[in-house]
C-alpha cells in the first residue's frame, strides 16, 4: 500500500493490477481493527474484574489504560496476566 501511494496519482483511477492489494490492505486492516476491539472490551468486562492479582485501583488503572491506550496495553496486558494462566 505504501508502494501504491508513493507511486500512483491520488487523482487516477487504482490500476487493475493494484486492485487486490488495495482490497486484501482494507480486509486486513478491518480485522485488525475488530480483533483489538474485541480484545480491549473482553479484557476490560471479563479479564480485569476477575483478576485476583490486581487490588481496586490498579484494576481501575488497567481499565483506563485498555480504553485510551489499547494498541499497547492489550498485548501487555495478555503477556502479564493472561498468558501465564
Amino acid at each position: 500500500m505504501v508502494y501504491i501511494s508513493i507511486n500512483v496519482d491520488p487523482d487516477a483511477v487504482i490500476p487493475v493490477e493494484y486492485r487486490i492489494y488495495v482490497i486484501l490492505g482494507i480486509l486486513i486492516l478491518l480485522v485488525s481493527v475488530i480483533t483489538e476491539f474485541v480484545l480491549m472490551i473482553s479484557y476490560m468486562a471479563f479479564s480485569v474484574p476477575k483478576n485476583k492479582y490486581l487490588n481496586d485501583s490498579s484494576k481501575f488503572v488497567w481499565v483506563l489504560l485498555l480504553w485510551f491506550l489499547n494498541v499497547f496495553a492489550v498485548p501487555i496486558y495478555w503477556y502479564k496476566y493472561i498468558r501465564d494462566k
